[in-house]
C-alpha cells in the first residue's frame, strides 16, 4: 500500500476476564438508587448502589518499530513487556513467535497483531470488552462482573477483537502510538 510503510506492534491482551482495553478520563458517576433500594439500604446498605467510576476514552496500545532492524517479538520482550510490567502487568509469553502475530493495515501503519495472555494485577489499567464493530462504541465484558460469566469462554470477545482488527473495523483513533520503549541494555 505505502512504499516505506510506519510498522507498529499492537499488543492484545486477555485473561479469564475478557480481552483488555485500555482507559482514561474517568468521571465519576453519582449513584442513583431507586425508591426500593432505599427503603432496603435502611435495613442493609449492601443494597444502597455505590458511586461509580466510568471512562470516556478507551484504547490499545501501538508501540512504533523498525522491522528491518528487530523482529517484532523481539521488541515485544526487550521494552513493550518492560513498559507493561512497570504499569502492573505479567506474561504468559514463553510461547509468543513470529508464526502467531498477523500483519494488517491500519490507515498508514502497518500493523503487526499479537493475543497475548496477561495477568493484570492493576485495577486502574484497564477495562474489559471491546470496540463493537457495528457502533464503534465500547462493549465492557467483563466475566468477572456478570453472573455465570466466570463459565464463559474468553475466545469469544478476543475473536470478536481480532475479526474487529482484520475486518478494518478498529481505526488509528482507537490506537494510542507510543515510540518503543528504550532497552536498558542499549543505553550502557
Amino acid at each position: 500500500m505505502w512504499e516505506n510503510p510506519k510498522h507498529i506492534i499492537v499488543p492484545v491482551f486477555f485473561n479469564y476476564r475478557g480481552t483488555a482495553l485500555f482507559h482514561e478520563d474517568p468521571v465519576k458517576v453519582k449513584a442513583n438508587p431507586s425508591g426500593f433500594q432505599k427503603f432496603m439500604g435502611l435495613f442493609n446498605e449492601k443494597y444502597l448502589p455505590t458511586d461509580e467510576i466510568r471512562y470516556q476514552k478507551h484504547f490499545y496500545y501501538g508501540f512504533e518499530f523498525n522491522p528491518r532492524e528487530v523482529k517484532a517479538t523481539q521488541c515485544l520482550m526487550g521494552g513493550i513487556f518492560d513498559f507493561f510490567h512497570a504499569r502492573g502487568l505479567t506474561f504468559n509469553y514463553p510461547d509468543i513467535s513470529n508464526r502467531k502475530g498477523t500483519e494488517i493495515w491500519i490507515g498508514e501503519y502497518k500493523c503487526h497483531l499479537f493475543d497475548i495472555m496477561a495477568d493484570i494485577r492493576n485495577p486502574h489499567l484497564c477495562d474489559f470488552g471491546y470496540f463493537d464493530p457495528k457502533t464503534g462504541n465500547v462493549v465492557l465484558d467483563d466475566n468477572v462482573r456478570r453472573t455465570g460469566g466466570q463459565h464463559k469462554s474468553t475466545d469469544l470477545s478476543r475473536r470478536m477483537v481480532r475479526d474487529s482488527f482484520l475486518n478494518g473495523k478498529i481505526l488509528t483513533s482507537c490506537i494510542r502510538v507510543l515510540e518503543m520503549p528504550k532497552d536498558k541494555k542499549s543505553e550502557a
